[in-house]
């Protein structure tokens, strides 16, 4: 991640995908027509061509892009805020019920409120038959990263950026659904 105010985000995922991206920020000196730039040839020369796991280096990078490229890419920038948006939740926090972890199981019901916090997501999730006592108690809950929650069940992804107010059920090994009065949880545990 690229910002014109010269901040640099590179997040490094190890074991192929699988385990918690490390992030890196740094800050640059470069000005805001050089990042811009920057941007440009970077998503000319590996994103458009889906290369995403590339050495920067061996990117062909060494030539400036002309104004259209430029322009190009500026059009673009409203297609790519969902990305962007996404991409800053995947290291906010979300809060799990130990059952989830603990007993094995597939989350079966989520909720997003309003975040106290800014890296805070909103998110809780818990297997579904949790009682009120359980819940209140500090000692029976988990603190994730919402990237962890999306490996530990992909099926959330499709909900995960959900406004707040939202709530979720499994209803299928596979799938989620927004949640509605009598709506049944399906519970399953993760297969080993």
């Amino acid at each position: 991640m690229l910002y014109p105010d010269g901040a640099l985000s590179v997040y490094v995922y190890e074991e192929n995908g699988h385990a918690e991206p490390v992030l890196f920020e740094k800050c640059t000196e470069a000005s805001s027509e050089e990042l811009l730039e920057l941007a440009a040839v970077l998503t000319e020369n590996a994103d458009d061509r889906r290369i995403w796991d590339a050495d920067i280096t061996t990117l062909s990078s060494d030539v400036r892009p002309d104004s259209e490229t430029v322009e190009q890419f500026v059009s673009l920038q409203e297609a790519f805020r969902p990305m962007v948006e996404r991409r800053k939740l995947l290291s906010k926090t979300v809060i799990v019920s130990r059952k989830v972890r603990e007993g094995g199981w597939k989350i079966g019901y989520g909720m997003r409120d309003e975040p106290e916090r800014e890296r805070d997501s909103g998110w809780y999730f818990a297997v579904g038959d949790e009682t009120e006592d359980y819940v209140n108690d500090p000692s029976n809950l988990e603190l994730w990263t919402v990237n962890s929650a999306l490996m530990y069940d992909p099926p959330l992804s499709e909900f995960i950026d959900a406004p707040y107010g939202t709530a979720i059920v499994r209803t299928a090994s596979d799938r989620f659904e927004t949640d509605a009065p009598g709506k049944q949880v399906f519970m399953e545990k993760k297969q080993r």
